[in-house]
């Protein structure tokens, strides 16, 4: 299953990552990192077949569920992290949500190499326009936010309810970089769902 240290990762990208085999429940789904950047992480599984006749808009397979993670609801305006500004105020952002530590960010030219592509990701996100849906997701959503998290709040995650016809939102402990700061509920968290939906596919 792919998860993001808790870092910045550049663009986001889609790409399939094969079954997991330390799964405590022995699934054998295929997940795919639909986004992984500063602003968050989101999950879908996938199957052959997930449901009889369900297929996503431009054909294939539909997704079992998705899984989000210190994303706010994509209806609401984006934060802007960063995208301009100078790199002092970039890395003070950073700092600010729990992105980099004190002592880095007293030392900002150590920061100079990494903040190229921290403003990319930045940027990508800050463009991000959001297009009304026809009609709700007709696929179970499972949100997890952070308690403390300073990007994406609880009341701009809350609204997620409004997305799809159903939804599940669940704040944990910790900052907009919760997936780096959990023990293991996320992950394990997710795994059940995967299980779950397995039951279905």
């Amino acid at each position: 299953m792919p998860t993001t240290g808790g870092g910045c990762a550049g663009a986001a990208t889609a790409r399939p990552t094969g079954s997991s085999p330390s799964s405590p429940t022995g699934w054998s789904a295929r997940w795919t990192t639909a986004a992984t950047s500063c602003s968050g992480t989101a999950w879908a599984a996938c199957w052959p077949t997930c449901w009889p006749g369900a297929s996503a808009r431009g054909g294939g397979p539909r997704p079992a569920a998705l899984a989000v993670a210190a994303f706010g609801a994509p209806h609401l305006p984006r934060p802007d992290l960063g995208s301009t500004g100078d790199d002092r105020e970039l890395a003070r952002r950073l700092y600010e949500i729990g992105g980099i530590p004190q002592w880095l960010f007293r030392n900002p030219e150590w920061l100079e190499p990494f903040l190229g592509l921290v403003r990319d990701d930045a940027g990508l996100c800050a463009s991000y326009r959001h297009r009304p849906q026809e009609r709700p997701l007709g696929v179970p959503v499972h949100v997890f936010g952070g308690q403390e998290d300073r990007l994406f709040p609880p009341e701009a995650v809350r609204p997620w309810t409004e997305v799809a016809e159903e939804v599940e939102v669940v704040f944990h402990p910790g900052g907009h970089f919760l997936l780096a700061e959990d023990s293991g509920r996320i992950r394990n968290a997710v795994f059940g769902i995967a299980a779950l939906c397995r039951q279905y596919a």
